[in-house]
Order: C-alpha cells, then sequence, then structure tokens
C-alpha cells in the first residue's frame, strides 16, 4: 500500500470512528460548525460536524486553551492536521487522549505526514469528502527549495467547503490566493498581511485580536472577525453559506 493510499485510508477510518463513536448525535441534526482560537502567531481551530470532529492548528496550537474548544463532555478529536508545531504541543499521548485516528503534519517538507513523523512521503494535496455534505482540502506547497544554504518550508491550506461555500484555515493568508483556486467566503489565518485586503476584498476575515488594527475592519468592503483566546469565534456552515454565529 502506497502513502496516498494509506492516507486516504486513515481519513476513512477516521469517518467511521466518528460515525461509531457519536450515534447520539446523530439523532440531533445540526449545521457543521467551526470554531476558533487564537493569539499573537498561534491558533486552533475545531471543525465539529457531528458525528466527525476535526482540530486543526497553527503555530503552537494552544494546547493550553484547547478546553474552551473541546469542552467537557465532548474531548473526542477524530483527527488533527496542521503545524508540527502545535501537533507536537500536543504530542503523542494528548493525541491518544482525544482518541484521534490520525495527526497529518502539514508543514513539514515533503507533502502530508503522519505524526510522528516518518521519512516516507505523503501526497502534496489531500482530499476527503465528510459527513453533512462537507469536503476537506488540504493543500500544501514546498517553498525556498531552490535557494541554496537554506531549509525548504511547506505552506499549506485547509478548506472546508460545504456545496460551493468554502472557508480557507492557513497560517499564511497570502498562500491562499497563490495555490487555491476560487473563492473563499472566510478566511481564517493568523497575522496582518499588508495585501490581504487587495487579495481578499469580499471576504470575511477570521484574524487573531493582536493583529487588528484600529479601524481595519471599515477600511476596505472585507469584514473583519476578531478572534480571542479563551472565547470560541463559531462560523456556522449552512447550506446557503457560511455566518458568524452567535
Amino acid at each position: 500500500m502506497n502513502r496516498r493510499m494509506a492516507l486516504a485510508c486513515g481519513i476513512g477510518a477516521a469517518i467511521e470512528s466518528g460515525w461509531a463513536g457519536a450515534v447520539g448525535l446523530t439523532l440531533r441534526h445540526h449545521d457543521p460548525t467551526l470554531e476558533i482560537i487564537g493569539a499573537g502567531n498561534d491558533m486552533a481551530a475545531l471543525f465539529d460536524a457531528g458525528t466527525l470532529r476535526v482540530l486543526i492548528v497553527i503555530g503552537g496550537g494552544m494546547p493550553s486553551k484547547q478546553g474552551a474548544l473541546l469542552g467537557v463532555f465532548r474531548r473526542r478529536v477524530d483527527m488533527v492536521v496542521g503545524s508540527e508545531a502545535g501537533i507536537s504541543a500536543i504530542g503523542r499521548a494528548g493525541i491518544d487522549r482525544l482518541r484521534a485516528a490520525r495527526a497529518l503534519v502539514l508543514d513539514r517538507p515533503v507533502g502530508i505526514r503522519e505524526f510522528p513523523i516518518s521519512e516516507s512521503e505523503g501526497p502534496a494535496v489531500l482530499t476527503a469528502q465528510l459527513p453533512s455534505d462537507m469536503r476537506l482540502h488540504c493543500v500544501t506547497h514546498i517553498r525556498e527549495a531552490w535557494l541554496q544554504g537554506t531549509t525548504p518550508a511547506q505552506n499549506w491550506v485547509v478548506v472546508l467547503e460545504r456545496r460551493g461555500h468554502a472557508c480557507a484555515v492557513t497560517p499564511d493568508i497570502s498562500v491562499y490566493r497563490r495555490y487555491v483556486d476560487g473563492d473563499a467566503a472566510v478566511i481564517v489565518a493568523v497575522g496582518d498581511e499588508d495585501l490581504q485586503r487587495d487579495m481578499l476584498p469580499k471576504s470575511l476575515i477570521a484574524l487573531n485580536n493582536t493583529s487588528v488594527r484600529p479601524g481595519q475592519d471599515s477600511e476596505t468592503g472585507s469584514s473583519v472577525v476578531r478572534v480571542f483566546p479563551n472565547h470560541p469565534v463559531t462560523l456556522a456552515f449552512r447550506p446557503d453559506g457560511i455566518a458568524v454565529s452567535p
């Protein structure tokens, strides 16, 4: 079995685990949600489709704050994806406690690798069909590989899409425009790129509060949602679009 097939099977196992572990939730229909916390250059976002839960980590992933996302009675996570630093901060024992079937590192060249890191390479792009008509799309791209004397790095974007309405989660907002086709209704990112508003004039942008300048959300046609470390911002994937949930 090659690496691509192994990763695909792993996501299939995560989805099956979600279905098996959430029989009670299948009786309660709701729109999938993405809850986000963040500070500085770190973020954590929990995608919850009821029968499947995916934790996305950026930077250090804020493991000490993730209880605000996971809650007391729903600490099951079926899959963890994102930065190696964030996944390492959770650690193998923490991943086991979450009962995560797979942890996928997106910023370690080349491709997508399981945690703990092995030397074998995975695909540069990975797509999985999720419950509730959702699709998860992981896109990775090597940068600075041509520079002598430098260590190549890897950019990444996770796109969550329902019926054509997409939300992109990335550590670098400029990466989205370079490597992802189409327009996302919502961008979740850290930092404050100077060109982000020229690139994304019609998107809803979720940024850490520490990165938002006073009056920034009124400078162009785009809207800014401020993300805080203790109180999650919730996005709801409704059949007709993505909305900030009260």
